[in-house]
């Protein structure tokens, strides 16, 4: 058990067990251990700073315990860092070192480094800065969490993910999620300028929520299952989603316009605003993606064939300087909604279920 005065611990050939406090873990400590596995336990809440020690070498793991936020730092040290009986939340500085980390599910802080570290346990209220070192977690549990990514790959596992935020920085992101809590909330991936794959294995497809505030944030060989693809216009921004693998991936423009050719994997497009589904080729098969909300538009010059499965579909195509067609031969349109076709936009054929016009 360490002291208030300045303590050396010099480790044994058998498993060693180290105690203190904040009030006795100071710069002064010398502590090195042996040969065995060697273990600080830390308790009472407090700052913990083994960066600052005369030395710390030997050791690990160590363990946060009882009662009274804590704000650990770790320096260049390559730690096993149990939490799970910490009673309280805290933050915890990681280093150089590769490192293992198990939550306790309280409220907790962890920032990164350099040094590869892997996270376990439940997070439930916190927030994870990550950095240029490499990260792997795998999580029985999140709810009401923030992950900031940096240009380090992160690598998660979660088996029940409630409303929590991922943004992602420059590194490669990839999630699987097993089960949803079932909780209120939106689970939101930020994307950006780093590669990604995320899929969604719960019962609750589109559950997930992936944001594009551009263009840019679209790269060969990244991949949506199950989620919902959100397009934001926070500029005029036109999206290409060809580039994408996607699988059963329901799109909601804001105000965006999304090329209509390479919509393999789509099952929806929804829109606000003055959102827009723009199509340049000569047939556009729109028969299992059902749109609403959105303007559907043709910039060939010869003209397009809009293949619909559906009414509210067939209401939001517009046309273009072609001679464009509507094929709806496995619905039929009442004389209302054909004439609001042709007048709101440049239809010259509609072909329903009870013949052409």
């Amino acid at each position: 058990r360490l002291t208030s005065d300045a303590d050396t611990v010099l480790g044994t050939s058998g498993d060693d067990l180290v105690s203190g406090t904040s009030a006795t873990l100071n710069p002064g400590d010398s502590l090195a251990g042996g040969d065995g596995t060697d273990t600080l336990t830390l308790s009472g809440g407090g700052s913990f700073h083994l960066d600052q020690l005369a030395q710390f070498t030997g050791f690990e793991n160590v363990q946060v315990q009882g009662s009274g936020s804590y704000d650990l730092t770790l320096g260049e040290a390559g730690l096993e860092v149990d939490l799970s009986a910490a009673q309280a939340g805290g933050t915890v500085g990681l280093g150089s070192g590769v490192s293992r980390v198990k939550l306790s599910g309280s409220s907790n802080t962890l920032n990164f480094s350099t040094g590869a570290t892997t996270v376990e346990g439940a997070a439930n209220g916190s927030f994870f800065n990550l950095s240029s070192g490499d990260a792997v977690f795998r999580l029985d549990s999140v709810f009401e969490s923030t992950y900031n990514l940096s240009s380090g790959s992160a690598d998660f596992t979660i088996n029940s993910l409630g409303r929590s935020t991922f943004n992602l920085g420059t590194g490669q992101f990839n999630l699987v999620v097993n089960n949803d809590s079932g909780a209120s909330g939106i689970r939101t991936v930020n994307l950006s300028s780093g590669s990604y794959n995320i899929e969604n294995k719960s019962a609750r497809p589109y559950g997930i929520r992936a944001v594009a505030d551009t263009n840019d944030d679209f790269h060969v060989g990244d991949s949506l299952t199950n989620v919902q693809l959100v397009l934001q216009a926070s500029s005029p921004t036109t999206y290409n989603l060809s580039n994408l693998s996607l699988n059963n991936v329901a799109v909601q423009l804001n105000g965006a316009t999304l090329i209509g050719d390479g919509l393999a994997g789509v099952t929806a497009v929804n829109g606000s605003g003055s959102s827009a589904l723009v199509y340049s080729g000569t047939m556009a098969d729109l028969a299992g993606i059902p749109v609403s909300n959105v303007a559907v538009t043709s910039t060939n010059a010869t003209g397009t064939t809009f293949r619909v499965g559906d009414a509210g579909t067939a209401l939001q195509i517009q046309g273009g300087a072609g001679n464009d067609t509507i094929d709806a031969r496995s619905v039929t349109l009442t004389a209302a909604q054909r004439q609001q076709i042709f007048t709101q936009g440049s239809i010259e054929t509609i072909q329903d279920a009870s013949g052409t016009y």
